[in-house]
């Protein structure tokens, strides 16, 4: 398997500014998110949504061919 930086590099895929794609009443939410799990990183935040919703798409599809 390819690492991630070629398969990025050659698809052409940046990583970008995920704040400024964000509105300010979007980021007042992931700050309260954050308040409300004690975290003090919005990144943690952002990247526990992601996680969830990746179990949660990958749960369906394993159900899926059951």
């Amino acid at each position: 398997m390819k690492p991630l930086a070629y398969k990025m590099r050659t698809l052409d895929i940046k990583k970008g500014n995920v704040y400024k794609h964000l509105s300010e009443e979007e980021l007042n939410w992931l700050v309260e998110e954050a308040v409300n799990i004690d975290r003090c990183d919005l990144g943690l935040v952002i990247a526990s949504i992601v996680s969830d919703a990746y179990h949660d798409e990958q749960g369906e599809e394993n159900e899926e061919s059951r």
